[in-house]
């Protein structure tokens, strides 16, 4: 269903800062990626969410002795043979970040991008959300994590000009992270769309219009042409 959640929402991502149509993009309400044969497609994909780069899965295999690398290889496959054609995620930007929204180039940030490896191989596409917010405890307590969303509740996320300013340095280098073929987030043709920020809360709407258009201004000027909601 969060997948279902994404494709709806994402349909209300030309509303604000249209751009030109591109290998995944929105038009007359319709989501649209270019296909094998080059022709514009209907996206209609079944999904499902993942996340042993991060948080408890990263811990339990972890605590197993296992590798990562070898589980991620495995999991995917089984995933494949689901028929899965589509991966969501919410990255565990207090993981992947600092207190100042710089990214992090750890170990967390690699497993991930060996599992965006994986994926391709597979030819299943990707949905990101880069901000989760959460912390990456559960089911056990969180534990001391670097990251800037650490600092703040949900609803100051969008008040707070530190965290939006964080928020802001965050995606302009994850969009410039480079992928295990050296593209660039932004341009992977294999992430579809970005989900800025996972079930945002708010009080203010004249606010938080301002710091959804700010976010997006910040998606754009990476080079982000996919759909954004």
């Amino acid at each position: 269903c969060a997948l279902t959640t994404a494709l709806t929402a994402s349909l209300l991502s030309t509303a604000v800062l249209p751009v030109a149509a591109s290998e995944s993009y929105v038009k007359d309400g319709v989501w649209y990626q270019t296909g094998a044969n080059g022709k514009a497609e209907e996206v209609a994909l079944f999904g499902a969410n993942y996340s042993l780069p991060f948080a408890f899965g990263y811990r339990s295999v972890k605590a197993m002795g296992l590798s990562h690398e070898d589980m991620i290889r495995l999991d995917v496959a089984h995933l494949a043979r689901l028929g899965v054609t589509a991966y969501r995620i919410h990255l565990w930007d207090r993981l992947i970040s600092d207190r100042d929204g710089n990214l992090l180039e750890n170990e967390h940030l690699q497993l991930f991008d060996f599992l965006l490896s994986e994926l391709k191989r597979y030819n299943i596409k990707a949905v990101v959300t880069p901000i989760g917010w959460w912390g990456s405890g559960y089911p056990a307590p969180d534990p001391i994590e670097p990251g800037f969303s650490v600092l703040y509740s949900k609803n100051q996320m969008n008040e707070k000009a530190d965290a939006i300013k964080a928020q802001k340095r965050y995606l302009t280098q994850l969009m410039a992270h480079k992928n295990r073929d050296g593209v660039p987030y932004a341009k992977d043709p294999h992430i579809l769309a970005f989900e800025l920020f996972n079930e945002p809360k708010h009080a203010d709407a004249g606010a938080v219009t301002a710091y959804v258009n700010g976010l997006i201004q910040v998606m754009r000027d990476a080079g982000v042409t996919k759909p954004l909601f």
